[in-house]
């Protein structure tokens, strides 16, 4: 069943022309093209509003993942920071110990040595006083010697019956006896009387002079014995003064030996202990500066993290204001307004408000507990 499309018939408008095709399809692309822009315009408005929850949502995310992050590194920064003001600190204190020790070592090694240093003046100043001593003692002992062999060169030749039998000799050979057999026997002679008693006495002159050798040989040897018990006792003050003289040396050289032992063990032990402090103190250099390197990484990377979240806190206020402002008409060209300052109060309370909606809620917590 079809219109009727004759000229004059009831559907055909009054008084109207014919019309071609392309009347019709000049319509139909209209509106081909009206449903295309509304098709792009919904995408488009889908694109920029349809999917800005999740959006928000994941850059919350992200937000709060960072205000965490920044707060640990203050707080690790923090932590580091005290540490190293710790650890200085305690190098400090080491190395101003360690100085402390040192310098009582050096007092101490200065205090011995000039103890040392005077035990060795003494001794010398002995010794010295012992030189002179023995020296004495010898010249002493040399003059008695030299006496004592005089006196023994004057009386070892000495024999009494020796001397004696030479005393008689030369008296028969005097010419003594012989001058008294000459004379006469008279009796008138004013000698005469007295000739017999001369002669008695000048027989026994031998035994007289005899018995005066004995006691001047007595005489002789008690002094021989006194210079001889003399000279033993010198012999034995000698021996006794070498016996002195040798222990105050080896006393001397035992002293000096121990002296040069403690000095060198004391040398040894300051050297050990300054070498000690040294080491320690290039190791305490090598972990301030170990320290002291890690700090300034630690503040570069706090820098870095500043930055970081300056970038991001600047990204979210502009996403924050992108989102709380409707969307502006275009207008013409010109100067941009200064953005508004951000204040740094709200920027916390937005801060808190964004970590504690991403905190679990108690329910799921004790669920998955």
């Amino acid at each position: 069943m079809g219109l009727a499309m004759e000229h004059g018939g009831s559907y055909s408008r009054a008084g109207g022309s014919p019309r071609g095709c392309w009347y019709y399809l000049r319509y139909f692309f209209l509106f081909v093209s009206l449903i295309q822009f509304l098709i792009i315009l919904g995408l488009v408005l889908f694109m920029v509003y349809g999917n800005a929850h999740v959006i928000y949502m994941n850059n919350q995310r992200y937000m709060a993942a960072i205000i965490l992050s920044e707060k640990q590194c203050q707080e690790h920064l923090k932590e580091t920071n005290k540490s190293c003001d710790a650890l200085v600190l305690t190098l400090n204190q080491k190395a101003k110990t360690l100085e402390v020790e040192l310098a009582k070592e050096k007092v101490v090694c200065t205090k011995d040595k000039d103890g040392l240093g005077l035990g060795k003046r003494v001794m010398e100043e002995q010794l010295a006083e012992c030189s002179k001593a023995r020296e004495q003692q010898r010249q002493e002992r040399q003059l008695a010697e030299d006496r004592l062999q005089k006196v023994q060169d004057l009386c070892l030749p000495l024999d009494k019956d020796k001397f004696e039998m030479e005393l008689r000799n030369l008296w028969r050979d005097s010419i003594i006896p012989r001058s008294l057999d000459s004379l006469g026997y008279n009796m008138f002679h004013p000698i005469g009387s007295e000739l017999a008693s001369i002669r008695r006495i000048c027989d026994h002159m031998p035994t007289l002079m005899s018995s005066k050798v004995e006691e001047l040989a007595r005489s002789l040897r008690a002094g021989i014995e006194r210079v001889t018990r003399e000279n033993s006792d010198l012999q034995r003050q000698k021996l006794e003064a070498e016996q002195g003289l040798r222990a105050s040396q080896e006393a001397k050289e035992k002293v000096e030996k121990e002296a040069q032992a403690r000095e060198v063990k004391l040398q040894a032990e300051c050297a050990r202990q300054t070498q000690l402090a040294l080491e320690e103190k290039a190791v305490l250099r090598k972990e301030r500066d170990n320290l002291a390197k890690e700090l300034e990484e630690k503040k570069r990377e706090a820098e870095q993290l500043k930055m970081q979240l300056a970038v991001s806190n600047s990204a979210l206020d502009t996403c924050i204001k992108a989102k709380s402002q409707p969307i502006p008409l275009p207008r013409p060209a010109g100067p941009a307004p200064n953005p508004p300052p951000i204040d740094p109060a709200g920027l916390e309370e937005f801060k808190r408000r964004i970590l504690e909606s991403q905190r679990p809620p108690a329910s799921s917590v004790l669920a998955s507990a």
